[in-house]
């Protein structure tokens, strides 16, 4: 298993996580509840930029 990701997808994630913060910002005001216990649609986008938080740190070049 490769240790970093290439230029290229640490550019593609750092778009991902920057229209995912935007839809974030946007589920405030409008949030969704969702079913099966999962909470709300801003909790789930929540987690989703904590995850590529993690992983843009430790692949970003200094």
């Amino acid at each position: 298993m490769r240790q970093k990701l290439n230029k290229q997808e640490v550019k593609t994630l750092e778009s991902l996580y920057r229209r995912l913060c935007a839809i974030y910002d946007h589920l405030e005001e409008n949030d969704v509840e969702l079913h099966y216990g999962n909470g709300t649609a801003s909790v789930q986008v929540s987690c989703a930029l904590a995850s590529l938080e993690c992983i843009l740190q430790e692949n970003r070049e200094d």
